[in-house]
């Protein structure tokens, strides 16, 4: 999951109008909080083979994507 740091979740949240509001929630969290909880596996895909040729086997790579549902139940209300 080396792609997603917290400075790259926060960037595309605050890049997102819907999810904007949550910035200030996940600003809290530590990074072990955050990968489990806004970042939701989307698929696993073979992404080369092993550096063991002979042997034939693939090197497979797990893809996250943010879980914008739950970064969306995570806004506080808002009270008028």
């Amino acid at each position: 999951m080396s792609y997603w740091t917290k400075e790259r979740i926060l960037f595309y949240v605050r890049s997102s109008e819907s999810l904007r509001a949550a910035e200030p929630v996940l600003k809290r969290m530590t990074m072990d909080d955050l990968k489990p909880a806004a970042l939701v596996r989307v698929g696993t895909m073979a992404t080369g083979r092993t550096h063991d040729w002979e042997s034939r086997e693939w090197r497979h790579t797990d893809f996250y994507s943010l879980d914008s549902e739950w970064i969306r139940s995570i806004v506080p209300e808002v009270k008028e």
